[in-house]
């Protein structure tokens, strides 16, 4: 099953547009997901972490690929392995508007450039949504 869940009414947001494309994607590469019922991927846009800093996340994507076999290019692997399975997973999507020209990596860090402040850390701001992600559940 691949499911959005988003509990706001506005499906305008730049999250939700995100959303979808992660959800097209996913359909895309793994088109069976959808009849899977002992497997899954759900969604979440809009997420709050309350008692948490930050506590709302753009999107957070809960998944079961249950012994599900992937192939991937092995640039992108720090082993000679190009398989493997990915049983269960959580991750957080911090979503970024800015144009191209206003997005830059400089030493594996991502920056967005904002008129009222020059240029800001969005690796950090998505490590800061993981980690209280990673709290919240701790405490549930």
């Amino acid at each position: 099953m691949l499911d959005i869940i988003n509990n706001k009414t506005n499906e305008k947001s730049t999250e939700y547009d995100a959303a979808r494309i992660i959800y097209e994607k996913i359909d895309e590469e793994l088109p069976s997901l959808q009849t899977k019922k002992d497997l899954f991927v759900k969604i979440f846009v809009e997420c709050k972490c309350h008692g948490e800093l930050p506590q709302d996340l753009d999107i957070v994507i809960i998944g079961n690929l249950k012994d599900w076999n992937f192939t991937v290019d092995p640039r992108f692997l720090k082993s000679s392995l190009n398989s493997f399975t990915c049983e269960n997973f959580v991750l957080t999507v911090e979503v970024k508007a800015h144009p191209q020209e206003k997005i830059r990596f400089q030493s594996g860090v991502a920056e967005v450039y904002y008129q009222n402040s020059g240029w800001h850390n969005a690796t950090e701001q998505s490590d800061g949504q993981a980690r209280s992600l990673k709290n919240y559940f701790k405490k549930k």
